[in-house]
């Protein structure tokens, strides 16, 4: 296999490898953006729960509308009940690892992508 398309398959390798590697991330952050039990929440919308109310989720379930949470307010003992869709999420402590694995260097991709290519090399000729 000649230089250039050497580098053209460790350059289609690496794309592969970003892309699998934002898919897995975009999955963590979407499911991090629903509200779940410990998450941290803030109210955004709705009319029984006042707006900016932020309290930590301690229930999920489906009501005759759709998704519920139950939170605690900060600086309460009583829940409060409102739709999954009044509420976002402000903080989650496991969307953390994701983040990190994420943001790796683009020397280790570029390892990655040549270990396969250099592996692969009868698939890709």
């Amino acid at each position: 296999m000649d230089k250039v398309r050497f580098d053209y398959h460790v350059a289609r390798a690496i794309e592969r490898i970003k892309r699998s590697e934002y898919d897995d991330w975009m999955g963590a952050a979407l499911a991090a953006m629903l509200p779940q039990k410990g998450s941290i929440v803030k109210v955004f919308r709705g009319r029984k729960v006042p707006r900016g109310t932020t309290g930590r989720v301690i229930w999920t379930g489906d009501g005759h509308y759709g998704d519920r949470v139950g939170l605690i307010p900060d600086g309460s003992e009583e829940p409060v009940w409102t739709a999954a869709s009044n509420v976002s999420v402000m903080s989650d402590p496991d969307l953390l690892p994701y983040m990190e694995d994420f943001q790796a260097s683009n020397a280790e991709r570029q390892m990655k992508a040549a270990a396969y290519v250099t592996t692969h090399q009868d698939d890709l000729t």
